[in-house]
């Protein structure tokens, strides 16, 4: 899933991410909480499902540009 954000270049920076309730939402969930998010950045060589000009069952392996551990909301 996509979702918008943003940057403020400060010390510290601070990242804002805004993740649509619909889009996280479950059926018989506790509550209407988020309590965990994780982003990462990537980019591929091709397409996700093309098959490796040097053969094999397909697949690409993406290039991790940067990642940031889960943040747990808890208050």
């Amino acid at each position: 899933m996509q979702v918008t954000g943003s940057y403020k270049a400060t010390a510290p920076g601070t990242i804002t991410i805004k993740v649509p309730v619909k889009d996280v939402s479950e059926a018989g969930a506790l509550n209407q909480t988020l309590y965990s998010v994780t982003a990462s950045t990537m980019t591929l060589p091709q397409q996700a499902n093309s098959i490796p000009s040097n053969g094999g069952i397909g697949g690409s392996f993406f290039n991790l540009i940067d990642a940031a551990p889960a943040y747990d909301f808890t208050g």
